[in-house]
């Protein structure tokens, strides 16, 4: 791994507006994707209990590309853009905190361990087989756990406003989505499906970032190319993108089932409840529904995530991730 010790003067603020804007340029690209993932995660089995308000029949059981298409005829061309204020919004704050506190939360903890060996220097610890991987997947969980928390006021109007008529709420804007739950909720109606959010949110920085990280390690060694080459980069990203949908499919069906939520009969109880009713009514693969297109969408979004941000800290002169 490229030493980190040029990292060591880079304050908090720049890491977070470097992740921040490698994240929402990638937004701009994959927001129509993800409001389609959204969409194909709202589709209830014909046995499952259905309880959306005007939900277009045509829209109903349809795969990815049918379903973008009906929402062009019927919506317009700008429904695959739905939801991209707060999208913004939540890269601004769950995004640049997971990203940014990534690199600062890893190199702490590699420090901490390589003073429990003076034999080892913290780039030295990175590069330690499972002790290293360790230590980037512990920095990726803690990292997305905290982006979560702060995002998700962002997330939740994110999802619903993609769901469109699916979810039964209708917003003017992100403000108007974020005042209206306040007066229906309360403070706590921000931090509906937080649960599976961090779940979510941990377990995709742990993938996305750590075997990002990992992967360029191996991409280097097996290409006999330099660790920073954009060749390798490539690599690593799309690697990583399989990696992250494989492991967030499932807590991101929930998440989105969580949070368009309405009403005492569609309520989940937590997490659990609502994994054990969705599979109990639909089966147990409606936990990798919109598989397809969460991959099309992160497999994008993390190479051009990744690789901006890469990027943007070599102009920067800092180490690469």
């Amino acid at each position: 791994m490229a030493s980190n010790s040029a990292s060591g003067h880079i304050s908090l603020w720049q890491h977070f507006v470097l992740g921040g804007t490698a994240a929402g340029i990638s937004t701009i690209f994959t927001n129509p994707i993800d409001v389609v993932k959204v969409r194909l995660q709202m589709q209830r089995n014909q046995c499952g209990h259905v309880a959306v308000k005007q939900q277009p029949v045509s829209n109903a059981k349809m795969g990815m590309w049918r379903t973008a298409v009906s929402m062009v005829r019927e919506e317009g061309m700008l429904s695959l853009w739905a939801g991209m204020g707060p999208a913004l919004y939540r890269t601004a704050t769950y995004s640049a905190t997971r990203i940014g506190l990534y690199n600062p939360i890893r190199d702490a903890l590699m420090v901490q361990w390589s003073s429990t060996d003076s034999k080892e220097s913290p780039e030295s610890a990175a590069q330690a087989g499972a002790h290293g991987f360790a230590i980037k997947c512990a920095s990726g969980i803690l990292s997305g756990a905290i982006g979560a928390l702060c995002g998700n006021p962002f997330e939740l109007v994110k999802v619903r406003m993609q769901a469109g008529m699916q979810s039964g709420f209708v917003y003017r804007s992100t403000f108007h989505a974020l005042a209206s739950i306040r007066a229906e909720d309360g403070v706590r109606g921000f931090y509906k499906g937080v649960g599976p959010a961090i779940v979510r949110a941990s377990l995709l920085t742990a993938s996305q970032l750590a075997s990002y990280d990992e992967a360029k390690t191996i991409a280097s060694r097996m290409l006999g190319l330099d660790r920073s080459s954009l060749q390798v980069n490539f690599t690593a990203a799309m690697l990583a993108g399989i990696a992250t949908t494989a492991v967030t499919s499932p807590a991101d069906v929930v998440k989105t089932r969580m949070m368009n939520a309405r009403g005492l009969e569609q309520q989940y109880r937590s997490s659990w409840d609502c994994i054990s009713r969705i599979t109990a009514q639909e089966g147990p693969a409606v936990l990798f529904k919109g598989f397809v297109p969460s991959y099309v969408r992160l497999g994008p979004q993390t190479v051009i995530s990744l690789l901006v941000y890469d990027q943007l800290r070599t102009l920067l002169g800092w180490s690469q991730l």
